[in-house]
């Protein structure tokens, strides 16, 4: 397979799109990328040097390499790689996960909702700052940041399938990860806990700032199941609150541009009334953007970064809508369609007239009210019950004018 693909890979931008999209398909199903044919590993790294790339060699001795490069630099790297199986297997992340370099875990259903970046935002850009250069190898973490970035993999991501409690009856690759843990720990004058567990790997995760912030954890409990114990108050699994309820994070761009206004008015326009408008100074802006979704504040798949959260709005929509069956897939979290489809079309406004390469997505919101309300408790515990009051106030009303308004007049009564 792999000769037929060399032979026709210097047509392949000749071939009908839909042939060659067939023929990826079938040849390369996991959308693995490869380094163009007559380019090793070696020359790729000299690349990135020549051009102040940005990046970290993360696993050089695994079956692909895996390296993490800046977002500005993805576009760049991209003549030197293939999705044809034509040359050397490579695997690249970059800190928002933009298109190409998201990660799934190996426990994951492998569908585009369980794609995320490899590390959340902050952690993958002080990856990169700390990256050390090395006689022949290119950049690589730090001693430390090695370290932490295993054991993060380690405990949420990739070695979650076994108990660590019982290291008799682990797998392979959770061997693998212990055995890792260990040697960069000792090389990185970590004190490892005395009981390496996935919960008191988590403890020291979190104590170095390396815990993943609350809605990451909630995905990622779908593979790792040791989270859903660990973590109640996430309430893993459960839907607490009815639908209803959403929180819409302005992002630092589109308040620069001045669009706060056209944006609550799309909001108000889709059913959502605003009643909490938070206006978020630096350090806030910081802590919400670690926190919430799950860290990754970058450019994404847009050519200009939104920034970080600016402006967080609590809002009801009194009727909301269930996400249609056709759409269920790709929105499975959501408990309103009207969320989605306010969200988008802010973003249409916010970048209506932008150049393509000046296009940025401003806005994100919550899926779900579940999700919300945790924002409320993260931001403003101490308005969340009087937020509480007058949501209950503003629902018996509309079911009192909506039941007045369904229930015939005396008149017509008498009429009948």
């Amino acid at each position: 397979m792999n000769a037929i693909a060399r032979f026709i890979y210097p047509f392949a931008d000749r071939m009908p799109k839909r042939i060659r999209s067939y023929l990826l398909r079938r040849w390369n199903p996991a959308k693995q990328d490869f380094l163009v044919p007559g380019l090793s590993f070696e020359h790729f790294i000299e690349h990135l040097d020549a051009r102040a790339i940005a990046y970290a060699v993360l696993e050089r001795g695994a079956s692909a390499p895996e390296v993490l490069v800046s977002d500005w630099a993805s576009d760049l790297i991209q003549p030197l790689t293939t999705r044809w199986p034509v040359g050397s297997a490579i695997k690249l992340y970059t800190p928002s996960g933009r298109p190409g370099t998201a990660y799934v875990s190996p426990l994951a259903k492998p569908c585009s909702s369980n794609r995320i970046a490899l590390f959340p935002n902050h952690l993958a850009n002080g990856i990169l700052e700390r990256a050390e250069a090395t006689a022949g190898q290119g950049k690589v973490p730090s001693a430390r940041d090695a370290f932490f970035a295993r054991a993060y993999r380690a405990a949420y991501l990739e070695g979650v399938c076994c108990s660590w409690s019982e290291p008799g009856l682990l797998c392979a690759t959770c061997v693998d990860h212990r055995r890792a843990l260990k040697r960069l720990a000792a090389q990185a004058d970590i004190a490892l806990p005395r009981k390496l567990t996935h919960e008191t790997l988590d403890q020291l995760l979190s104590a170095h700032g390396w815990r993943p912030a609350g809605d990451l954890l909630e995905k990622a409990a779908e593979w790792a199941p040791w989270l859903g114990r660990a973590f109640p108050e996430l309430q893993i699994g459960l839907r607490v609150e009815g639908p209803g309820v959403a929180a819409f994070f302005i992002r630092e761009q589109a308040l620069a541009n001045n669009l706060k206004g056209t944006i609550l008015a799309t909001l108000e326009e889709h059913g959502f009334d605003p009643l909490l408008i938070l206006d978020l100074n630096e350090h806030e802006r910081a802590s919400v953007g670690r926190e919430f979704r799950g860290g990754n504040w970058g450019q994404g798949p847009w050519n200009v970064d939104g920034g970080r959260p600016g402006c967080i709005v609590i809002t009801l929509n009194r009727n909301p809508l269930p996400v249609p069956p056709e759409q269920k897939r790709r929105m499975r979290e959501c408990d309103d369609w009207q969320i989605i489809c306010a969200k988008e079309e802010a973003r249409k406004r916010m970048i209506g007239g932008l150049e393509r390469r000046a296009q940025y997505n401003g806005l994100h919101a919550t899926d779900t009210s579940d999700q919300a309300w945790r924002v409320v408790r993260k931001v403003a515990p101490d308005q969340e019950r009087a937020l509480r009051r007058r949501i209950e106030q503003i629902r018996q009303a509309t079911e009192a004018a909506q039941s007045a308004a369904a229930s015939p007049l005396p008149g017509q009564l008498a009429r009948a």
